[in-house]
């Protein structure tokens, strides 16, 4: 299986911020965990392709194998080592979350990667 094409989903740092927020005034979000995650399930290097289009110009990409990930894992020195590999590891298995619910119970809206892309490459200056 290729896994940079295992889907996942990308989610905005302001919607965690917002559910977050939502939850806390929802008696229904009381003692549960939410899965939460962005709009739609894609790949990490479909993102990349989409900040590419959208930027204009490619970024580049280094493949490390899921074996050299492994191997960082279970040689990390410190906790910070550790979970950095952890969440590559975590993100090569894929976690697509169905949000319609979410978006239904907490009448959320949630950002796409393309405007997320818009957003922070908007924000860019190039000297």
């Amino acid at each position: 299986m290729d896994r940079v094409q295992v889907l996942s989903v990308g989610v905005s740092y302001q919607d965690v911020a917002e559910i977050c927020t939502l939850a806390l005034r929802n008696p229904a979000a009381g003692h549960k965990t939410i899965e939460f995650g962005g709009p739609a399930a894609i790949s990490p290097l479909e993102v990349v392709a989409r900040f590419e289009k959208i930027g204009g110009r490619p970024f580049n990409l280094d493949h490390v194998p899921e074996t050299i990930l492994r191997k960082q894992f279970e040689q990390a020195t410190d906790s910070m080592q550790k979970s950095f590999a952890a969440l590559i590891l975590g993100l090569l298995q894929g976690d697509a979350i169905n949000m319609a619910s979410i978006v239904e119970q907490f009448g959320i809206k949630l950002t796409s990667v393309d405007e997320y892309a818009r957003g922070v490459l908007g924000k860019i200056t190039v000297a």
